[in-house]
């Protein structure tokens, strides 16, 4: 009896909690809701802050693109099977990088807030890709493993940032989430072309066999897009937009887990056992005298077990399979033909190079008109 009476007074200690938790969420729903509304943006400041995630896009993708740029440089110092072993580098850590930041970004978001861990993943991310394309024209780079090496290292922050800005763009600024989104990506796709005016300039044209003082002002001048996307995101956070969005995605977080807490405090056979002893403790007692204590008895548990308010990942995938079988199908074609620009035979030493940027204006020009055909859909 001592037993149920105790575990009976921490579930109304729980209850206790999840209730303050609630109090504290409201409060800061009702002061970010508050602020939202009375800071109504103008036109032309939202399309200003919507730009900044143009350059956020941007610059996360800038170093990828940069080296992979290099394709024709790279395939005459290692080899032509040097450009596949460089998008293997670079696109390969994408997955483990979702994977990981699936499972350990919340945990993280939980224990140092949400407002702590966006700062330090996207500084640290943008200052390590600055740093390593500042890094790429110093080192000898006598071996093929010396440029996978820095590539891989490009490719694994650049994850780091795609997912960490996905992330963001979820709960910063969320009534023009939608348009944000739409400039991100388009910053993402738009690098190559940010990237094809530097090496057009750097190289003075397309030059297979660049100087050291060339390779110096391409790298450099590519580096300097994340340092500026590092200055702006730090403005950013110091804003009270951010703070108060990060404050209302933490109560959220903090809702959440009191709520879904009583579920991960034994597994389903201990539970079931528990409540089998709790039953047999009512009707030796008598349901009158658990009544008499002010503590109510347990209830039966529907279809036998408690009905879980977090989704599991496949309970998510599921829905979301046929968009994610599009999306593979749509970019198949491109990511398989890609890394085999080098191999194509032409007597001119600089196509591999036009085929790169080719596919690199043709992206860019269909998330153009992809955006252009949605704002005139909503503006309908």
């Amino acid at each position: 009896m001592t037993e149920w009476l105790r575990a009976s007074n921490d579930d109304l200690d729980l209850s206790d909690d999840i209730a303050d938790a609630t109090q504290r969420h409201d409060d800061v729903a009702r002061t970010t809701t508050f602020a939202t509304v009375s800071r109504t943006l103008p036109r032309a400041e939202a399309s200003a802050r919507a730009a900044l995630f143009f350059v956020f896009g941007c610059a996360t993708s800038a170093a990828q693109t940069a080296i992979l740029s290099m394709l024709t440089y790279y395939s005459l110092q290692f080899g032509p099977q040097t450009f596949v072993a460089l998008n293997c580098a670079t696109y390969l850590p994408s997955l483990p990088i979702v994977l990981v930041q699936s499972k350990l970004d919340s945990a993280y978001d939980r224990i140092y807030s949400t407002a702590v861990t966006f700062k330090f993943r996207i500084a640290v991310s943008f200052f390590v890709l600055a740093a390593t394309l500042c890094a790429l024209p110093l080192l000898p780079l006598r071996e093929e493993w010396e440029l996978l090496v820095c590539a891989a290292v490009i490719g694994i922050f650049t994850g780091v940032l795609f997912g960490s800005f996905c992330q963001l763009l979820t709960f910063v600024n969320s009534t023009n989430q939608s348009t944000n989104t739409a400039y991100f990506a388009f910053g993402y796709q738009g690098s190559g072309v940010v990237v094809l005016l530097l090496s057009l300039i750097a190289f003075r044209g397309h030059e297979n066999a660049p100087t050291r003082a060339m390779l110096d002002a391409f790298f450099i001048s590519v580096a300097v897009l994340p340092l500026v996307a590092l200055v702006i995101f730090i403005a950013l956070t110091a804003t009270d937009g951010f703070r108060e969005s990060a404050s209302t995605r933490d109560a959220d977080v903090e809702v959440n887990d009191l709520q879904t807490l009583p579920l991960l405090q034994a597994p389903d056979a201990d539970r079931r056992e528990q409540r089998a002893a709790d039953q047999a403790l009512l009707s030796s007692v008598g349901s009158e005298h658990v009544g008499s204590l002010g503590v109510e008895p347990p209830q039966e548990e529907e279809d036998g077990g408690r009905v879980e308010r977090a989704l599991s990942q496949t309970q998510i995938l599921q829905p979301c399979f046929p968009c994610v079988a599009c999306i593979f199908v749509t970019i198949f074609a491109s990511i398989v033909v890609f890394p085999f620009y080098t191999f194509v035979p032409s007597n001119n030493p600089t196509f591999p190079l036009l085929l790169f940027y080719t596919k690199v204006r043709a992206c860019v020009r269909a998330r153009t008109a992809r955006e252009c055909v949605r704002a005139s859909v909503h503006a309908i």
